[in-house]
């Protein structure tokens, strides 16, 4: 009782001094907008960090505004599986709407993700083809293009992060080997340049906001601990900087250490 007492004074005294907290989130939560509304909420950063290019971020924004006034629509919210298309704004979007709310006008955002990347040049083309694919048609056409979406995300799950659900119970588990495994994977040299720019990026503008507390939010694979510093985790480390998964919000021991 007393060793887990220390523990949780040991991580307030951490949490209270820390000025970099890097949260970690899967791209498939579907609890990523009230997840993230409750980290703001908790620890009040005065600056945020996005993975992510500005572009992209802009478009997402113009996505979600088409994608959430199509799930107004009557035909759409009496359709049996609006339950399932919800989903998918939750999983593609969730998360935007909170930050957005919380970073009013003229609030220190940054989007620190490598605009010349060839990968965030591909995340760009993407949405904009999706964009493109969505803007202008029928309800009828734009519910056939979701419902395929809600069928792909069920036949393939995606991610390797829902395994990691399935496996550990909390699929945020930032130091489990299958999050590395993962991380490894996806990490060939055009992916592990964006870590190296977000490094970078993250080191300025903490030298800018000294004694303000800085909260970036990205792929919780960058958060692994790696014994070859690849990861932006570990290439930060000497920031000491506090890092949690975004599902640990709603840990019993995390809601009693803040």
């Amino acid at each position: 009782m007393i060793g887990l007492t220390y523990l949780f004074i040991s991580l307030i005294f951490v949490i209270m001094m820390a000025d970099l907290i890097l949260v970690g989130q899967c791209y498939t939560d579907p609890e990523k907008s009230d997840r993230t509304r409750r980290v703001l909420n908790k620890f009040t950063p005065d600056v945020l960090c996005l993975e992510g290019t500005q572009t992209l971020h802009d478009m997402v924004i113009e996505c979600a505004g088409q994608f959430c006034d199509f799930l107004k629509e009557e035909q759409v919210k009496s359709h049996p599986r609006f339950e399932e298309l919800r989903g998918i704004y939750n999983r593609g979007f969730g998360g935007y709407d909170a930050l957005l709310r919380y970073a009013g006008p003229g609030f220190p955002l940054f989007l620190v993700d490598d605009p010349n990347n060839p990968i965030c040049k591909e995340n760009e083309a993407e949405l904009c083809r999706t964009i493109a694919s969505f803007k202008g048609r029928p309800t009828s056409e734009r519910l056939k293009l979701a419902l395929r979406e809600a069928d792909n995300f069920i036949a393939n799950k995606r991610s390797i992060l829902i395994d990691a659900n399935n496996n550990y119970g909390r699929y945020h588990n930032i130091s489990c080997d299958l999050l590395l495994k993962e991380y490894r994977q996806i990490m060939h040299s055009d992916n592990m340049s964006r870590d190296i720019f977000m490094e970078g990026e993250l080191r300025r503008i903490r030298e800018e906001y000294l004694n303000h507390v800085i909260l970036w939010i990205g792929n919780i694979s960058r958060l692994c601990e790696d014994a070859d510093g690849l990861t932006l985790y570990s290439r930060i480390a000497d920031l000491r900087p506090v890092r949690f998964a975004l599902d640990e919000i709603d840990w019993p021991e995390m809601k009693h250490t803040i």
